[in-house]
């Protein structure tokens, strides 16, 4: 019985010693590794604050956008909360109005919009443009005037909301 275990110990150690390349056969297959990147925005804007003024007063403000590389995107802008048929407008506590407009050049000649978009502001286009993966930064350059002897002093305000789209 004693020399059985010994002969059955040093089996288990030759087989334990044996090189790897003992084996009588083996079999191989490939495991496919894939992955799926999806598309992704972000957006920050910084607020637009014409300040204190009495007559036509401008500003700025930026949207922020990281989209992903090679990806298009349009970026654009509603009319407002207080808007009507002549553009958009800032209202006060009592409804009073001032109006105002967002254009994406400092020339002045193209505004914010989302006429090709949503169309809920046909007075002005979206921005279009292609992510890199990393922020991109536009302006917004905003206007407002006031009418002398027809806007009352006080707080404005409205909400404009601005749209990525890729």
């Amino acid at each position: 019985m004693k020399n059985l275990r010994v002969m059955f110990l040093a089996l288990v150690a030759a087989a334990l010693l044996a090189p790897a390349g003992a084996w009588a056969t083996s079999v191989t297959a490939s495991m496919p590794v894939t992955a799926t990147v999806t598309p992704y925005a972000t957006i920050n804007v910084t607020p637009l604050d014409f300040g204190s003024f009495r007559d036509a007063h401008q500003s700025t403000a930026t949207v922020t956008v990281n989209v992903s590389s090679g990806a298009s995107y349009h970026i654009s802008m509603d009319a407002g909360q207080h808007h009507d048929n002549t553009g958009r407008k800032m209202v006060d506590g009592s409804q009073d109005v001032l109006s105002y407009i967002l254009y994406q050049d400092s020339n002045q000649t193209v505004q914010w919009g989302d006429s090709d978009t949503f169309g809920t502001y046909l007075g002005g286009t979206s921005e279009a443009g292609t992510g890199t993966g990393a922020d991109q930064t536009l302006t917004v350059y905003g206007w407002s005037g006031v009418t002398p002897g027809a806007t009352l002093a006080g707080s404005y305000s409205d909400t404009v909301t601005v749209t990525v789209s890729y």
